[in-house]
């Protein structure tokens, strides 16, 4: 929660922006060291592998060094604290060498967790590992639906393609950020554990071009090539974890806002907006991939609804949609308000007076509703209607997104609304259009 020299760990950090944090003990580690197994604990020291392994400097005539630039918050009580948060593995048999965990039964306790998170929140959860951790982190998606994303602080390697994990990722579609420090790589002589890293980096090249090929998506972040430098294996604890958790915290929107996109997406096909009305319910949508309208349609199925989709007249191509890219059309877009004014094939609809009921659905882009909906907000009166806005997100709640439509429409009687994962089932979503309470 707190840096080994009492600044803000990402715990508080992130908390400031606006997430709920979760801290994980893991199975026989820490406030969780209970075991059904026994273990053999070393009382040898290992204070100086920790310390080179991890690249945080070298341990040379009695005193520990700091590798060139390092972020690595100095001094000797800092270095006490540091080193007070190595607590063994109390299965492991390490007076005789064995530094295994048990990767299978942390995965399940990480993904019943998340489970227990989701039942109390109705959220999926982004799960953060770190090092060892990152093993488990990988085979947790084998055994939950509710991971919203993966953020792997220097896992000790990336999934292997083809394997169980790999393909347990895949199928959910779950994101994937993978994020290095600092003094990785063969150049650098004389930081001992440099190659090492190197070759562990590279699983995550390997991961990622084949998970990508495959629609999904994964980030590689070294953070040299981001201009921030000087960091080690424990970059949350850093001197500028701030700066760092302000580029995790970037890529966590950039991919809210893309939640549903893949490489591969194409346009969805416009859909009329002259056929026959035939009830008191309209489900209207913008979706850039056919997430968002895999939605309306169940609600539609459910309610019995009349569909009207919201077409660009010029639609977002897959390029228009990399979000990654800060000369694509939606970076663009969201770095100048005055550029989403999106024209629409067709703004109203009608015999928009038999409406009492209008949902209202979109993808998250940047935490607000993708801004094609705002042209068909703008062009319609909504007095007399319930309103009940709906969004596909990767892991967050609608946050302020119904409230600033109804601030925009200022008119209608606006509901909470809720947001759904682009996986979720046809069940789910008529379970929660029935408790909703709307008559016919």
């Amino acid at each position: 929660m707190t840096t080994p020299d009492g600044r803000e760990g990402w715990s508080n950090l992130f908390l400031r922006k606006g997430h709920s944090v979760w801290l994980i003990d893991q199975p026989r580690r820490g406030e969780a060291g209970q075991t059904s197994v026994a273990g053999t604990i070393s009382t040898e020291p290992s204070d100086q592998t920790w310390y080179t392994q991890f690249r945080i400097g070298t341990y040379l005539n009695n005193e520990f060094t700091y590798n060139e630039g390092s972020q690595f918050p100095k001094g000797e009580e800092v270095l006490d604290q540091f080193f007070r948060q190595m607590t063994p593995d109390t299965a492991m048999d390490s007076a005789n060498g064995d530094q295994n965990i048990d990767t299978t039964v942390v995965a399940q306790a990480v993904a019943a967790t998340i489970d227990e998170v989701y039942e109390r929140t109705g959220k999926d959860s982004i799960l953060v590992t770190h090092s060892q951790g990152g093993m488990p982190g990988w085979e947790a998606a084998r055994y939950t639906d509710h991971i919203a994303a993966i953020i792997a602080i220097e896992p000790g390697m990336a999934p292997m393609v083809d394997s169980e994990d790999y393909h347990a990722l895949l199928e959910r579609k779950i994101p994937v950020a993978l994020y290095y420090g600092d003094y990785i790589g063969t150049e650098y002589t004389d930081v001992p554990a440099a190659g090492m890293w190197a070759m562990m980096s590279s699983s995550a090249d390997t991961f990622t071009e084949a998970y990508t090929a495959a629609g999904a998506v994964s980030t590689i972040v070294r953070l040299p090539d981001e201009g921030i430098t000087g960091n080690d294996h424990f970059m949350f604890q850093d001197l500028n974890n701030d700066v760092i958790a302000d580029h995790v915290e970037a890529w966590i929107q950039r991919t809210e806002m893309a939640s549903g996109t893949r490489s591969d997406a194409q346009p969805d096909a416009p859909a009329s907006s002259d056929g026959e009305q035939s009830g008191g319910t309209l489900v209207v949508y913008y979706s850039a991939t056919g997430s968002t309208e895999a939605v309306a349609n169940m609600i539609a199925d459910t309610t019995g609804g009349d569909l009207f989709e919201l077409v660009p007249v010029e639609p977002y191509s897959s390029d228009d949609l990399n979000w990654t890219n800060d000369s694509s059309r939606v970076s663009v877009e969201h770095d100048n308000p005055d550029q989403r004014k999106v024209e629409l094939t067709a703004a109203t609809v009608e015999n928009w007076d038999s409406y009492d009921t209008v949902f209202i659905g979109y993808p998250i882009w940047w935490g607000i509703a993708a801004w094609p909906v705002d042209t068909f907000i703008e062009a319609n009166d909504f007095t007399g209607k319930t309103v009940i806005p709906f969004c596909t997100s990767t892991s967050s709640g609608l946050g302020q997104s119904g409230e600033l439509l109804a601030e925009m429409a200022g008119s209608g009687d606006w509901q909470e609304g809720q947001r759904f994962r682009s996986s979720v089932s046809a069940s789910d979503v008529t379970d929660w259009v029935n408790g909703l309470g709307l008559d016919g």
